[in-house]
C-alpha cells in the first residue's frame, strides 16, 4: 500500500486529522476521525503528512444531558 497501512493518522492540507483507509493505484482513501466516514478517495501522497499509526479507533459520543440517570 505504498509504505501506508490502514489506519495510519495523517493530516492533510484541505481535510485535517484523518486515517488511510485504502490504497486506489496511486490514490488513497481518506476517512474523518470522528465520524469514520470517508472524506476523499483522491487523495495524493503529496497532499498530507504522515503522524503515526493507529491501531484502535475511537467513537465520540454526545456529552450527557443534565438531568438523565446513570441508573444509580
Amino acid at each position: 500500500m505504498l509504505g501506508l497501512k490502514k489506519g495510519t493518522l495523517v493530516k492533510h492540507i484541505k481535510y485535517g486529522l484523518c486515517y488511510v483507509g485504502e490504497n486506489l493505484k496511486e490514490r488513497f482513501s481518506l476517512h474523518s476521525l470522528r465520524t469514520g466516514r470517508r472524506r476523499t478517495q483522491e487523495a495524493r501522497r503529496e497532499e498530507f503528512t504522515v503522524l503515526t499509526r493507529v491501531t484502535f479507533r475511537t467513537q465520540f459520543l454526545p456529552p450527557i444531558n443534565s438531568g438523565v440517570s446513570l441508573g444509580d
